[in-house]
């Protein structure tokens, strides 16, 4: 992403998390701002119950974290490939996801 590219806007743009096989979409205006400037989801989507958080931490960079329980990940093997997009900026990272049963 370029220093003049605008910045994401989870309050109005979709949110999409892909890790290994399971994938969801969080439809835009699903999360809220906190007083503290990080943005959070909380619900269940396709029968998953998702928590997500978005921190601002610099100029065009963001921390991003995601719990799901009931997220099927069969035929998912660590390394796991994570994809985030949220309106047209994406990122990929690899991750040791934790699975409980």
């Amino acid at each position: 992403m370029s220093s003049t590219a605008p910045g994401i806007n989870p309050l109005t743009q979709a949110v999409t998390l892909q890790a290994g096989t399971f994938a969801v979409t969080i439809p835009p205006g699903s999360f809220v701002e906190t007083n503290q400037g990080f943005f959070v989801f909380a619900g269940v989507i396709n029968g998953a119950a998702m928590q997500a958080a978005i921190e601002h931490t610099g100029t065009l960079r963001y921390a991003f974290q995601a719990k799901a329980v009931r997220a099927s990940l069969t035929g998912t093997t660590n390394p796991v490939t994570v994809r985030l997009s949220i309106g047209v900026d994406s990122g990929t990272t690899s991750v040791n996801a934790k699975i409980f049963h």
